[in-house]
């Protein structure tokens, strides 16, 4: 199973841009937690783009006398300036609405619809704008240009270089903090860990036993790889946000709600926004389909690791290429996870291993949770292939709030983590009751009570006299003021026999619908399992009942059908 991230504290939310400023791309990295002990400084940024393992995706550098232009417009005491200073002309114009485009990035959508200039810079900007083939390595402290004047002679200033990284570089520098050769060493032992140290002062490895990391120096390459694919994927994830924000123009701060027009747009402009990315950076639907596979394969690899934050950056990324084809290929999940294929897991695709069918996996609970406690003999009998039906009937029909309920009981009951798990445990018991009352309903009860719709859908049984004759026990509610002596009397309804079992199993469910409004008085963790589990069986009991009745009717088994049955049962 994945490692889930637990926690907001531990919660991955990267921003799929792309053009991050050296800032917000140590912001994105720091999520990942990845360079432990080590500060994300220059030191950091300057030996990856000496190494050519990161560099950035575009640089804008503005000439001295520009840079000092602005300076000195901004420290008018300065006086007359000793180098260089940029003059009025179309050079200085064409930086001045280059640095006014830049700055206004950040409000695109909600203020104007107009490209970020990075894209396509127009031919005036081309001279400040570096994509990394271009670039020449300048170490970070050494980024500065004079601008000695009048008054200060001898002064520096920084900021004539700005680096930009797409998101999907916080990837390739989490692979490269775990690159390279592990030494195991007794650093307990004062003598190996002063000569671990100074060996490494000295250049040399530490003596132990060595161990090589390959699977990120694979994985760096096949970022590199689909840097087509990624650079696609990103441009249209970035894009379909802006036209979320321009949707919502006008519409206020907070939550908003769109329109069914402004919805519809948004949608359209999502897709048209799939669509130019594959013609713009000219990837197929093949290329994407690779670049989700290897992906998912990262997150896989790296959620067994138990490192879910980064598995997390790598699942992000891949969320934004599955709806990358399925906006500009119009596919649904389905498809693009029968395009990726299987994974490690045998009959289950890559995809799913990412995102677990969610409706399979509470199938499975249901069936599970059920199968020791229900009968498989007498009317209220449930055969493996019936609790299965039952568990399809709940995701067919949408009543999904039962396995929400199943979930919580059991992490209230068996998370050691859980704040007040008998509290949880009643609170989910009672919530239960009302999902079961609309479970049945969904079987076609069409009373308005619980207790009455058993008493249809039971009709012409050996269970609905004994529903009649002991309405007492689930309708009159100042029995639960001795609940002790309740549960007494309704163990002795089921110890009757096997259909008196059935009719008990169903007085306890109404019983415990009618008391949602009021605290239940149980402090018995065993207990709560029990009645939890018996609601559960009175919903399971009662579809495979109808199941029957409508087999031997022989008309196909559905809702519409279920009343039916109940009035042939009554002939």
């Amino acid at each position: 199973m994945p490692t889930y991230i637990r926690g907001m504290k531990d919660r991955v939310n990267l921003n799929l841009r792309r053009y991050l400023t050296e800032v917000e791309f140590r912001r994105e990295l720091l999520q990942l937690k990845v360079y432990r002990g080590n500060y994300l400084g220059d030191d950091l940024f300057d030996w990856w783009e000496r190494t050519g393992l990161v560099r950035p995706a575009v640089r804008v550098t503005w000439p001295e006398p520009i840079a000092r232009r602005w300076w000195h417009d901004g420290h008018d005491y300065a006086g007359a300036m000793n180098d260089p200073v940029e003059p009025d002309g179309a050079r200085l114009d064409a930086a001045v609405a280059l640095a006014r485009n830049l700055g206004r990035v950040g409000i695109r959508g909600a203020h104007g619809d107009a490209p970020h200039p990075l894209d396509d810079p127009e031919p005036e900007w081309e001279a400040f704008v570096q994509l990394e083939a271009d670039q020449v390595y300048v170490r970070r402290a050494d980024r500065r240009y004079p601008v000695g004047n009048a008054r200060d002679p001898i002064l520096y200033d920084r900021g004539h270089v700005r680096d930009y990284y797409s998101a999907w570089q916080v990837l390739a520098a989490a692979e490269i903090a775990e690159m390279g050769v592990l030494i195991r060493l007794d650093m307990t032992d004062d003598d190996v860990r002063y000569g671990a140290h100074d060996a490494l002062t000295d250049g040399r490895a530490p003596d132990g036993p060595a161990f090589e990391l390959f699977a990120p120096t694979e994985a760096l390459n096949g970022l590199r790889e689909h840097r087509p694919a990624l650079d696609a994927t990103i441009w249209a994830s970035e894009e379909g946000q802006i036209a979320l924000v321009r949707a919502a123009r006008g519409l206020g701060g907070g939550r908003v709600r769109l329109g069914e027009a402004a919805a519809a747009q948004y949608h359209e402009d999502r897709i048209a926004a799939a669509k130019t990315a594959l013609i713009r950076y000219r990837v197929s639907q093949g290329e994407i389909v690779a670049l989700c596979r290897f992906l998912a394969e990262r997150w896989v690899a790296w959620d067994r690791d138990g490192r879910p934050l980064i598995a997390e950056g790598y699942r992000i990324h891949l969320t934004a290429a599955v709806r990358l084809l399925q906006l500009a290929l119009d596919l649904s999940f389905e498809q693009v996870a029968a395009a990726v294929g299987e994974g490690q897991r045998v009959d289950v695709s890559l995809l799913r291993e990412v995102w677990p069918d969610w409706a399979a996996e509470q199938r499975d609970r249901v069936t599970m949770t059920l199968r020791p406690s229900l009968p498989t003999n007498g009317p209220g009998a449930v055969s493996d292939a019936e609790l299965a039906a039952f568990a399809q009937f709940l995701e067919d029909e949408r009543q999904d709030a039962f396995f929400l309920r199943l979930a919580s009981f059991e992490s209230n009951a068996f998370d050691s983590d859980a704040p007040s798990p008998m509290t949880g445990m009643a609170s989910d018991l009672q919530g239960m009751a009302v999902a079961v009352e609309h479970v049945v309903r969904a079987m076609g009860g069409s009373q308005d009570q619980l207790y009455e719709m058993f008493k249809q859908l039971w009709a012409g049984t050996d269970v609905e006299p004994l529903l009649k004759k002991n309405a007492q026990l689930a309708r009159n509610a100042a029995l639960m003021h001795d609940w002790p002596a309740l549960k007494v009397q309704i163990a002795a309804l089921a110890a009757g026999g096997e259909s008196h079992a059935v009719a008990a199993t169903l007085v306890t469910a109404h019983r415990l619908r009618g008391a949602v409004h009021v605290p239940l008085p149980e402090d018995d963790q065993i207990e709560l399992e029990r009645l939890f589990v018996a609601l559960m069986a009175a919903a399971a009991m009662t579809h495979a009942h109808l199941a029957r009745q409508t087999a031997l009717a022989g008309l196909p088994m559905s809702p519409a059908t279920a009343t039916a049955t109940v009035a042939i049962a009554s002939v």
